[in-house]
C-alpha cells in the first residue's frame, strides 16, 4: 500500500535540531534504497515535508515516521493513497561524439 505523509515541522529550527538533519537525511535514504520511502520533498520555506512511503499499512507508515529523531519536534497526518504516478525516469541521449 502507499501512503503520504505530510508533516509541520518545528517552528524554529534550534541547534538540537539542526543537529539531527544530516542522520535524518541518511535515514531517509537508507528507507529509500530500501524501497520503503518513494520520494520525500521539504518546502521552500521548510515548514512542510511530504513523504511518500510504500508499507503494508497505516501502522507501519506510523512505525516509519516515528523511527525519525524529529518525529518529536513535528506534526504529521498520514493518507492512504489511492494511487500515486510519476513520470518515467529519463536517460540523456548517448553520443559517440
Amino acid at each position: 500500500m502507499q501512503f503520504m505523509v505530510e508533516a509541520e515541522m518545528p517552528e524554529v529550527f534550534s541547534d538540537e535540531i539542526l543537529d539531527m538533519i544530516p542522520n535524518e537525511i541518511t535515514r531517509m535514504n537508507d528507507l529509500m534504497s530500501d524501497n520503503v520511502v518513494s520520494s520525500y520533498t521539504l518546502s521552500g520555506d521548510r515548514k512542510r515535508l511530504w513523504v511518500t512511503l510504500d508499507v503494508e499499512n497505516e501502522e507501519k507508515a506510523r512505525e516509519v515516521m516515528d523511527g525519525f529523531s524529529l518525529a518529536d519536534h513535528m506534526h504529521y497526518e498520514i493518507y492512504e493513497l489511492a494511487f500515486l504516478e510519476t513520470a518515467p525516469m529519463r536517460m540523456p541521449a548517448f553520443s559517440l561524439n
